[in-house]
Parts: structure tokens; sequence; C-alpha cells
């Protein structure tokens, strides 16, 4: 088994059996960075975003009470060299609704609005061979757990679970992996994704670099930046697109902008238009796209506004 874990000066020496943590309380954030390829590869759009908890909601269809995440953050498109002007330019901001969770012991389960139904989205119970199951960001159904160890955090001992896969190498209960708490478990040739840093009570509990050998963590804790203020901005300066839910199933609602003469254009991470047809309404039928990332853009004669989102 892997080296036990320091964190906060305590070493955890066994998996301990105290009481399961509360994963959703005190205000946990997740932050975390994504890069994605736009078009052919020349342009990059950069992101910092938090996952956060906004409060509860109750489903009638489950009778089950939920926990609203919701996810902030900050998109920047980044190029060296691109031949027409503007088309890797600008920045935005964004705070939407990101997935409806709740807890059910080590199990953390996600609502599907489309299919009005439950879905596993994590399960922390696993032992050392098991095999991880099927679940939305999950769908390789050969995965095992190669080694569990256990550390401290707050008042409970969580667990970390190697995986038999290259990437991503772990998941930590509550936490998520470490491409990030809501990203698929599976390398995008598009995007890299990073799970930076995690916090309950406004204190960094873990991030990327707490759990590397104590020089190179010395290294990366140099450019792991625990700033989770990012997406707070002035009222003026929200995004005027917003789709929802993200991922989504089925059907994407648009909200945030009077929705006059616009053209709906769908593309892929390689930049492929896969979906174009005029808005009718503030609903988008994308049950025929694959499992993936897309780009929305929105156009008329004076606008044109775009947005990142995710089919299951």
């Amino acid at each position: 088994m892997r080296g036990i874990i320091l964190l906060y000066g305590l070493f955890i020496s066994c998996v301990a059996s105290a009481q399961v943590m509360d994963y959703f309380l005190n205000d946990p954030e997740w932050l975390e960075t994504s890069s994605c390829m736009q078009g052919s590869g020349d342009c990059m759009l950069n992101t910092t975003y938090v996952y956060y908890v906004e409060g509860d909601t109750d489903v009638v269809a489950t009778g089950e009470l939920y926990k609203k995440i919701r996810v902030r953050g900050k998109s920047e498109y980044i190029t060296e060299d691109t031949l027409i002007t503007g088309l890797c330019e600008g920045s935005f901001n964004f705070d939407h609704l990101a997935a409806i969770l709740r807890q059910d012991g080590r199990k953390i389960i996600m609502y599907d609005p489309d299919g009005e139904e439950e879905v596993l989205l994590y399960d922390f119970s696993l032992t050392e061979g098991a095999t991880l199951p099927v679940t939305p960001i999950q769908p390789n159904p050969d995965i095992y757990v190669t080694e569990i160890d256990s550390f401290y955090i707050g008042f409970n001992y969580i667990r970390k679970f190697y995986l038999s896969t290259p990437e991503p190498t772990y998941i930590i209960e509550g936490i998520g992996s470490n491409y990030g708490f809501l990203e698929d478990l599976v390398v995008d040739s598009a995007c890299i994704y990073s799970h930076g840093c995690y916090s309950r009570y406004d204190e960094v509990y873990w991030s990327i670099s707490s759990t590397l050998p104590t020089g190179l963590r010395e290294t990366i804790s140099s450019l792991v930046d625990c700033d989770f203020s990012v997406g707070f901005v002035q009222e003026a300066e929200q995004p005027k697109l917003i789709v929802y839910p993200n991922p989504a199933t089925s059907t994407l609602h648009i909200d945030g902008i009077e929705l006059d003469d616009y053209t709906a254009c769908i593309s892929d991470m390689s930049g492929r238009i896969v979906f174009e047809q005029k808005l009718n309404g503030d609903l988008l039928d994308i049950s025929g796209l694959e499992h993936g990332n897309y780009v929305l853009r929105l156009s008329n004669a004076l606008v044109n506004t775009t947005v990142r989102f995710s089919k299951l």
C-alpha cells in the first residue's frame, strides 16, 4: 500500500470506521481549472471555476431532499497565432446550476431532471479490488480500486481510492478525482482538467499538492492558487447567456438574454458544427447529440455570444 498521507501534521495509519462525513455540510467548495482546444487547436479556452452548495431543493418525483450545486467561474480565450481577428479573443464570467445531488451513506446520488430519475454518481464504500460502478461521469466498466488510504480532515476520516487506470489516478471521498468533482473520469483529447483545491468553513482542507512527495509538493504549491473568489463579479458584469442543466441529457434550457431572432449553432470541441437552427423559445432539443462537450453559439444581427455545455 502507498505511504500514509501527511496532512496538517497528522499521520493516519489505519482505515477508520468513524462517522461518515456529511459531504455537503459547512459550505464546501471545489476549485478547478480546465483548458480546452477550440476549433483547429490554435485557440484555447482557459477556465477557472468553483462548485458550491447553494441550498436545498425537494423533488416531488422522488420525495427526497437534494442539494443544489452551482458553478461560478471565469473563462478566457487564449491564442498565440490566428489569421482571423476576433476569433479567439475575450473573456466571460458565469454562474449557473450544475447538478442536483444528495448523500446516501457513503454514496452521492444525482437527480436527472430530464429522465426524472436518480442515478449513482459516486460510491465511496468500495473495497480494494472492487469494480468502479458505471455512472454519468464514469462510463468504463473495467476500472477497479487497487489501493485505499485514509486521512483526516475537519473531524472525519475520509478515504482515497487509487484506480487501475493511469488517468484519473485517484478518487477522494466527498472531494472527487484529480480531474474534478463533476468532471468525467475519462481522458478528453480536447480538454485538460485539474482539481486544485477543496475547502470547508472557508478554510482549505485539501489541495492537489497536499498528497505529493515533499519536494514536489513545495514546487506544485507555488503553482496552485487556492483562491475561491473566482467568478464573483459585479451585477453589471454578469454573463448574458445561461444554459441549464449542465451537464444535460436531452433538453437544454436557455436563460439570461432576450430571445429575439437568434440562430442557435452547436459545435463539438474540434469546431465541427453538429446542430444549427433558428431559436424558437427557450428550449433546445439536444437528444440527438452524442455524449461529450460542446459550444453553443447564439447570434443575430447585433449579438454573438457563446457558452460551453456537456451532453450526458
